[in-house]
């Protein structure tokens, strides 16, 4: 009964994360500490793995399991796949430049072709991305007039570089 319980927790995480995810971007911004939707998404799911990891012992202790270590890898199995789940089908459609946009038209009731366009404009656009990775720590402005950029970190192009790699090998274009 209670693993059944506790499979069922570990398949809502994605439900935990929609209420847990917010709270976490409001915490961040009182210290002025926000890097923007996709980081704080990132910093709810480490922080679901921590409270599960705290929970692990106890959960196992109370439902009687015969292996710690599995126990705790089907912990950690499920609750990341649905991490995964979460970031990929709920986070990034909540963050992405389509539902703004039809957050912003349905809070407006109506609204002007112009009055979009003013709002997401390409200089709008990339001050944001800016910004964003600025504050993230992956680009630096090289000037006082913030007209220069360079790369600061390289660390996610090292990442991401299989995938580039992997989608040349298929013959698919990548990002320009």
């Amino acid at each position: 009964m209670i693993l059944g319980l506790i499979a069922l927790a570990l398949l809502a995480t994605p439900l935990w994360l929609a209420f847990l995810h917010p709270l976490l971007a409001l915490l961040l911004r009182q210290f002025n500490w926000d890097r923007g939707p996709q980081f704080n998404a990132i910093m709810a799911m480490l922080a679901m793995n921590v409270i599960w990891l705290i929970l692990a012992l106890p959960l196992a202790t109370i439902a009687n399991v015969d292996s710690f270590c599995a126990f705790l890898f089907y912990i950690l199995f499920t609750l990341n796949g649905m991490n995964v789940f979460y970031f990929q089908c709920i986070n990034i459609s909540l963050t992405s430049l389509h539902m703004n946009i039809l957050m912003t038209v349905a809070k407006a009731g109506t609204i002007t072709r112009d009055a979009l366009l003013a709002q997401y404009n390409d200089q709008h656009m990339v001050e944001t991305r800016l910004k964003r990775l600025t504050a993230l720590g992956q680009i630096e402005f090289t000037d006082a007039s913030q007209q220069t950029v360079r790369l600061k970190s390289w660390l996610f192009i090292i990442l991401s570089s299989p995938l580039y790699v992997w989608r040349w090998a298929l013959g698919l274009k990548g990002e320009r």
